[in-house]
């Protein structure tokens, strides 16, 4: 019988085995897995280690829990120091140039003094709540070809792209961000907000008048009344400053130093408690710049949920449900903008984001949502309707796949990892003046993916032939991307040391990559033994 190699899966117009047209492959999956980024505000910290020269191996260092506005300078500034020896008694002092706690007990246990040590920092991990995603979507928005070992995607017609973005800890993230934000009304009155039009609904927006007051002589009690003003207010700013702050003022005053004003394109200060969710609602109507090529995004929970799609294309996740009532979540829409039909237009967006539960004042988040939508084939009076968009259908059983049908030919990996774990939930349980370590879930399991579950998941042969990975986390390179080659035929590339995501937000097209100009590296699968 005349034909190539995948004459027997084309199919015929209009069967259920999905029709592919001549000289086309079967049509195929690109998967992308996305974990979460961590509380931001309790994940300062530096490096110690001696002086240039030692040779020795040195320890991430928790910066010092501030409790004060005063405070927040040693936490996000000051770098640990030498500490004068006659002080070294006083906490305050120690607190003062950069140390915790837990940094000081690294110290003596290793006993190193202060006074020999250098430190590199202090630093954060995802200031920008994006960083992740916003990697991921870059892979298939842009075109351009990457510098090998690395290789960009390229879905063809009948194709699906799938994002799996870890949901809870873009839930907690949310949240928190938007507790510590300008937009948040609770902080109306802080310095910098109050007036500000960015900000304060209240404040005159536009140009004003300018009024011209008339010339007003000071006597000398005036002047001395003013002094006395100033000086009154200037021990009212000292005493502030020395004042101890609830959590969520100072998540506000870090955030306000450590970040700037949005941008068109970026969400720095959240400006609702939904908004992060709307960005990630409106993935699959732009990320993927192919045509004919389905995107879809599913949010899930739980490792197993990623590990049963690989392996059978069945979707498992569970709805996301918040508790919040429906006032709540118009809050911001009514007092961003008192216009009716502004109201009205925020109102409707919100309804079509989620799924209120009207009798529990509770609102269900979408765990799926997808693009292009499915055509009507039928108009209300049961007539055929013409319809111009792309459709498979192999795509009929969205969010679902078929895995004997559709192969994974692709996967990637963003987020936070050691050399065997991708960290899906990390820096969620300490506190500030802590060391982050991996989550773990309330039964004990760790909110993480390691070899074993991709070897289990991947026994059946969900992949493509010459099927591609890329695991753009810390370290991967290790341990995850050798374990995972026998199984891609088309290489896995990851990197042996750190990776860095924070140059992601300086413009559009900035990918992830290895500190200190390491390069990447790609793991192949032995060749079959050949007995002769």
């Amino acid at each position: 019988m005349a034909g190539n190699k995948f004459s027997h899966k084309r199919g015929a117009p209009g069967d259920d085995s999905g029709h592919n047209p001549i000289n086309s492959r079967p049509a195929q999956e690109y998967i992308v897995i996305v974990g979460g980024p961590t509380n931001t505000f309790n994940a300062w910290w530096s490096y110690v280690d001696l002086r240039a020269g030692s040779g020795s191996n040195g320890f991430w260092a928790a910066q010092p829990a501030p409790r004060t506005l005063q405070e927040i300078d040693y936490y996000i500034v000051t770098p640990p120091s030498p500490v004068d020896p006659a002080k070294a008694a006083d906490p305050a002092e120690w607190q003062r140039r950069g140390w915790s706690q837990q940094a000081i007990d690294e110290l003596n246990q290793r006993a190193w003094k202060s006074s020999d040590i250098y430190a590199w920092g202090p630093e954060t991990h995802d200031r920008y709540w994006a960083n992740f995603v916003d990697s991921a979507i870059r892979l298939y928005f842009h075109k351009d070809a990457f510098a090998p070992p690395l290789k960009r995607p390229t879905p063809q017609r009948g194709d699906i792209v799938t994002y799996l973005i870890y949901a809870p800890s873009y839930e907690k993230r949310q949240k928190l961000d938007y507790d510590a934000s300008p937009y948040n009304p609770d902080h109306r009155n802080k310095p910098g907000i109050y007036g500000n039009p960015t900000y304060d609904a209240t404040a005159p927006r536009g140009p004003q008048p300018t009024i011209e007051l008339p010339h007003i002589t000071y006597t000398v009690q005036d002047e001395i009344r003013m002094k006395e003003e100033r000086r009154r207010r200037a021990i009212e700013r000292a005493k502030f400053k020395e004042r101890f702050l609830p959590e969520t003022e100072l998540n506000h005053y870090i955030l306000m130093r450590t970040t700037s004003e949005n941008t068109e394109k970026v969400i720095k200060r959240a400006t609702s408690n939904y908004c992060y969710f709307d960005y990630l609602e409106q993935i699959p109507s732009y990320a993927v710049q192919y045509n004919d090529v389905m995107t879809k995004v599913l949010f899930f929970s739980h490792p197993d949920q990623v590990m049963t799609y690989l392996r059978t294309g069945s979707w498992i996740g569970e709805p996301i449900v918040r508790d919040i009532s429906e006032s709540d979540a118009e809050d911001y829409a009514e007092q961003e903008d008192k216009n009716e039909q502004r109201y009205a237009d925020e109102r409707q967006l919100i309804q079509d984001i989620y799924d209120f539960d009207a009798g529990k004042g509770r609102y269900g988040l979408k765990n799926f949502i997808y693009s292009p939508p499915q055509p009507v084939k039928r108009d209300v009076y049961g007539r055929p309707l013409k319809w111009t968009m792309y459709w498979s259908k192999l795509w009929n059983d969205v969010p679902q796949v078929n895995r004997t049908k559709i192969k994974i030919g692709r996967l990637d990996y963003f987020g936070h990892s050691a050399s065997s774990t991708m960290m899906l939930q990390w820096g969620w349980k300490n506190l500030k003046g802590q060391i982050p370590e991996v989550d773990k879930s309330d039964s004990g399991s760790e909110l993480a993916l390691h070899p074993e579950d991709f070897e289990s998941a991947l026994a059946d042969r969900p992949l493509t032939a010459d099927a591609q990975a890329c695991l753009w986390g810390c370290h991967l390179g290790k341990a995850f991307g050798p374990r995972l080659a026998p199984f891609f035929r088309g290489g896995v590339v990851g990197a042996e040391t750190l990776t860095d995501f924070e140059k992601i937000i300086h413009n559009d097209t900035n990918m992830p990559e290895p500190v200190g100009g390491e390069p990447w590296h790609e793991y192949m699968s032995a060749p079959a033994a050949v007995h002769h």
